[in-house]
């Protein structure tokens, strides 16, 4: 009988730790469940953020028209599928409107449409230039990833980006950084 006993005793044992393994992985599964759906929602709050804080200043800037401003407000509306690199650089990039370096900003953003054009070519056997930013809008345009505004609007943000990038005391009218930055932010959803 000892041994009988023992072995049941066992056996409960395994099945009563099975059961608890099993309860505390639907228990972690939950918790995750629910942490994941709670850094989606402050994600999409601090998506809303960047282009809130653009609009907001591009306002006090007189920066863009209305047209511009309500194209900015729709965008804010479709945002959904960035990655965490591409969110922490537009944080930067949106950082330093905010502290009034517009010229070192659009070099940041023209960088970050860079970095997704190249991404968005990875696999595309037609692209066989040079990934060069030009290369890229060009290729971009042709393959209908861009419309013809958005590619004028990257053509702008590589012109600026490259007059920063490699003259002296860059000045360019606010205007036209605002447009500019706002291309490249277009840009970058546009290629999600």
């Amino acid at each position: 009988m000892r041994w009988r006993d023992f072995f049941e005793f066992v056996l409960a044992a395994i099945a009563l730790l099975f059961l608890w393994l099993f309860i505390d992985e639907r228990e972690k599964a939950t918790r995750k469940d629910e942490l994941i759906s709670k850094l989606y929602q402050e994600n999409q709050r601090i998506k809303k953020g960047y282009i809130d804080l653009l609009i907001t200043h591009m306002k006090t800037k007189n920066a863009l028209g209305p047209n511009a401003l309500s194209e900015l407000e729709q965008l804010k509306g479709n945002i959904d599928h960035l990655d965490t690199a591409v969110h922490y650089e537009l944080d930067f990039v949106i950082k330093l409107v905010s502290e009034g370096e517009w010229l070192k900003a659009t070099r940041d953003l023209a960088k970050i449409v860079e970095s997704q054009l190249k991404k968005k070519v990875e696999g595309d056997k037609g692209f066989n230039n040079k990934p060069m930013l030009y290369n890229l809008l060009m290729h971009a345009k042709e393959s209908n990833w861009i419309t013809a505004v958005q590619f004028e609007n990257g053509m702008l943000l590589k012109e600026i980006r490259n007059k920063e990038s490699h003259e002296l005391n860059v000045y360019e009218e606010t205007r036209r950084l605002g447009l500019s930055i706002f291309g490249g932010v277009d840009i970058i959803y546009a290629l999600k």
